[in-house]
């Protein structure tokens, strides 16, 4: 996190979203630290090396 506090992140420009429900806690902290949105994909695995995303919650468009 100090890494991110220094690049100055402007939170009209940065959204954190997480791959997985499992990162949502660490996304929603990290979030909260840096002053973020945060937002939700929703993905399907096909494969071990092939993923569909099927939706992406937040405001993310121009980010």
């Amino acid at each position: 996190m100090p890494y991110l506090r220094k690049k100055e992140l402007n939170p009209e420009s940065c959204i954190v979203l997480p791959d997985d429900t499992h990162s949502m806690n660490r996304a929603l902290l990290l979030g909260h630290h840096l002053g973020i949105h945060v937002g939700h994909v929703e993905k399907l695995r096909i494969s071990p090396t092939e993923v569909k995303i099927l939706s992406i919650q937040g405001e993310y468009k121009g980010k």
